[in-house]
């Protein structure tokens, strides 16, 4: 990736950012995520400023970046099993006669964390049953996004043709606005604190609130072997923080392109915690939007002994054909 100069300026705010998170507590609300996404209803304009922030591990020298030879001959071989290990099947997201597909409901529930009605997407698999339980997935939006932006492209599909051919067992999806504050669909201040404390609220509304409205409603286990959790871009970032930190209702995790700036210590497992059943982390060889975060990710699952899967799409930026890609491979890890 192509390095781009910082003024000292710039420099001395993302290293004052660096030391002020150093310093937090492990707490919900203590992260300070930026990302470029870019919705039906919003768009979002990546300036080379936010960009510069976002690559700001590559810029200050991580131990990432002091192992650049190791890291590239990583690389050079993850890109090499790609064809071989990773890439998924031709026509896996196609509409298909011979599959009958899940329904998409609009569902509304009460959120005491927020204190107002809040709106998520799910979808059931085809033949819902009330007297079978199922498993369910919690697929995450992007920061410009809402409940909506998976469904931008063929969510549906995907999951309707792993059930059909026997790669996954039918399963709810639960899609919800990961935006957890009154007015959750206002994307004014974008890149600014209270919008990412809005995202980071979210694993209490997830706990409190959405959760318990699934299980009230819908036929659905209720263990952590039985719920995943995956997303792009922040809640990428988001499934890991918070798969890792309810660990004991979540035992699939699963980040796509995941932004920063996530608090790493929380990537490991010891005596007081489960560990995860699955974990996988994907992104685009040309993403150059989250850089090397998702890499960076990767090596401290690693350095922590942490089981997980972690590969590069060839050519991959930050957008759909990575994130779809990445959600058909996860949910065929699963359950």
């Amino acid at each position: 990736m192509k390095m781009r100069k910082l003024s000292a300026g710039l420099l001395s705010a993302i290293l004052a950012g660096v030391i002020m998170l150093s310093g937090c507590s492990e707490t919900v609300d203590t992260q300070s995520t930026t990302e470029a996404a870019q919705t039906s209803e919003t768009t979002v304009e990546v300036t080379e400023t936010t960009k510069e922030l976002w690559s700001m591990e590559q810029v200050l020298g991580t131990e990432a970046a002091n192992t650049t030879n190791d890291k590239k001959a990583e690389e050079a071989e993850l890109l090499d099993l790609y064809e071989a290990t990773y890439k998924p099947a031709d026509g896996y997201m196609d509409t298909r006669e011979d599959v009958t597909y899940g329904e998409r409901v609009e569902i509304t529930y009460f959120s005491t964390t927020t204190g107002v009605d809040r709106k998520a997407n799910v979808i059931l698999p085809a033949g819902y049953d009330e007297n079978v339980q199922y498993p369910v997935v919690y697929l995450l939006h992007g920061i410009g996004g809402d409940e909506n932006e998976w469904f931008q492209t063929k969510v549906i599909e995907i999951i309707g043709n792993l059930i059909a051919d026997g790669e996954v067992e039918p399963f709810i999806a639960v899609v919800p606005n990961i935006r957890a504050r009154e007015k959750d669909h206002d994307f004014s201040d974008m890149y600014e604190q209270s919008h990412f404390d809005a995202f980071n609220n979210f694993i209490n509304d997830l706990e409190n609130d959405l959760m318990p409205y699934i299980a009230d409603n819908y036929s659905v286990y209720n263990d952590r072997e039985h719920n995943a959790i995956c997303g792009l871009s922040m809640g990428g970032m988001e499934s890991l923080n918070i798969g890792f930190r309810l660990q004991d209702k979540f035992a699939y995790i699963g980040a796509f392109s995941p932004a920063p700036t996530l608090d790493t210590s929380i990537l490991k497992v010891d005596d007081e915690t489960i560990a995860p059943e699955f974990v996988m982390i994907v992104t685009g060889s040309a993403d150059s939007t989250v850089g090397d975060n998702p890499y960076n990710y990767h090596k401290v699952l690693e350095q922590n002994g942490v089981d997980h899967m972690f590969y590069l799409v060839p050519g991959g930026q930050h957008d759909f054909a990575v994130w779809d890609e990445a959600l058909y491979t996860f949910l065929k890890n699963i359950f």
